[in-house]
């Protein structure tokens, strides 16, 4: 049976299905109690393409989390890629209600619900509001104002808007494995919470999740968020170009990238060698790293080109990237990748690690960042249609909560 203070995560990748199952102690701290992945065959670049292969997939990553943690879980915070996602301005406005004028809890989820009161394209839906500075009777700046004393509270915000085709497909799918959402959120903002430090978020920092095949970027600056993007090229690219080069399987080329796979030719080492069986007659041949290289270096090049060409756009907008640039997903492992991103883009740029011991490479940032997510809400609304419960369930119920969740 699933305990009250046990907290999943999900992040349905292009490459990788992530379960990461977390329990809050007395003390709201979270501990990692079990990881779980699979093969993700049924998702690409965004989009659900085969819902039972996705099933199937999900089914084995959380029964492996379940196992390692030695419990049951019935419902997910769920990841969705920020490239499918888009950033929208707005403001909210409320009085005030209490008879001393302090600003309460209730009073900041009022003023959020007003800043979902907007004009919505027709085949959208609102995922998230992200608050950029509240005002409290005209005083600007305020980044919390629980326990202020006002008559006006003000809120100025991103709203994150979703295709509501996309957002159903991933939900259903989950649920066809057995569990309820509690919650869809943006990839890019889980990143925020698992890698980023609060001083790179004031002075500008551009996050960059590398999946299988699309590349998620956000960028910061002045402690909010200003962009959410996404470039269609990803980890299975270089994949892609070792299978094709060495006219091997797929399967194969991931395992040689993972294997002895390195970003740079000048920091690769002929004395590292693979065997690779070659599709059709069968034969194998042996390759070094240098030769992996001279396939590998020229495809992260061109990640982040397109990626710089995205900074260059953000510096013409007045967004202003100046402390960092952390990346995230994979595909970070190879040797020679950071010299490769930080000679493209003229800045530092480091992989971004969570605090948590065994899940800190980054392939499960985002999973870690939604358990991060997780702490910070109470599960109680689901997205979505929840697994089979009790006969007498009120049939209203899930009107309800969706009214709730999104006015």
């Amino acid at each position: 049976m699933a305990k009250d203070n046990i907290i999943a995560a999900l992040d349905i990748g292009t490459s990788k299905i992530m379960c990461v199952i977390g329990e809050l102690n007395a003390r709201q701290e979270l501990n990692i109690l079990g990881v779980g992945s699979s093969p993700s065959e049924g998702f690409k670049k965004g989009f659900i393409v085969d819902i039972e292969a996705t099933v199937t997939g999900i089914r084995m990553a959380v029964e492996q989390a379940e196992r390692m943690a030695n419990t049951n879980i019935e419902n997910v915070f769920l990841s969705m890629s920020g490239g499918q996602t888009e950033l929208v301005e707005t403001r909210g406005v409320v009085a005030v209600t209490s008879e001393t004028k302090e600003i309460t809890r209730e009073d900041i989820d009022r003023v959020k619900a007003a800043a979902r009161v907007m004009p919505i394209p027709a085949g959208k839906q609102i995922l998230d509001v992200i608050p950029k500075q509240y005002i409290v009777d005209g005083y600007d700046g305020i980044k919390d104002p629980e326990g202020m004393v006002g008559v006006r509270l003000e809120i100025e915000a991103g709203v994150v808007i979703a295709a509501q085709t996309t957002v159903q497909n991933l939900v259903r799918t989950v649920e066809r494995a057995g569990l309820s959402v509690i919650k869809v959120v943006v990839s890019p903002l889980l990143l925020e919470k698992s890698v980023i430090y609060p001083d790179e978020k004031e002075m500008g920092v551009l996050v960059i999740d590398i999946g299988g095949t699309v590349t998620d970027i956000m960028a910061f600056h002045e402690g909010q968020l200003k962009y959410v993007g996404m470039i269609p090229i990803g980890g299975d690219y270089i994949t892609n170009d070792l299978a094709i080069c060495l006219k091997t399987s797929f399967q194969k080329a991931e395992d040689i990238k993972r294997s002895i796979g390195c970003a740079l030719v000048s920091e690769a080492d002929k004395s590292k060698v693979m065997e690779v069986e070659t599709m059709g007659k069968g034969d194998t041949i042996e390759v070094n790293q240098v030769e992996i290289a001279e396939i590998i270096e020229p495809r992260v090049q061109e990640i982040f080109s397109m990626i710089r060409k995205s900074i260059e756009n953000f510096n013409k907008s007045g967004i202003v990237v100046s402390s960092a640039v952390v990346v995230g997903g994979g595909v970070t492992y190879l040797d020679g990748f950071l010299d490769v991103a930080t000679f493209q883009l003229g800045m530092y740029v480091r992989v971004g690690e969570n605090k948590y011991a065994g899940v800190q490479h980054p392939k499960y940032a985002i999973a870690v960042g939604l358990l991060e997510y997780g702490k910070q809400i109470k599960p109680v609304s689901r997205i979505g249609s929840e697994k089979p419960k009790k006969s007498g369930e009120n049939p209203f119920s899930k009107i309800i909560k969706f009214l709730k969740e999104y006015f």
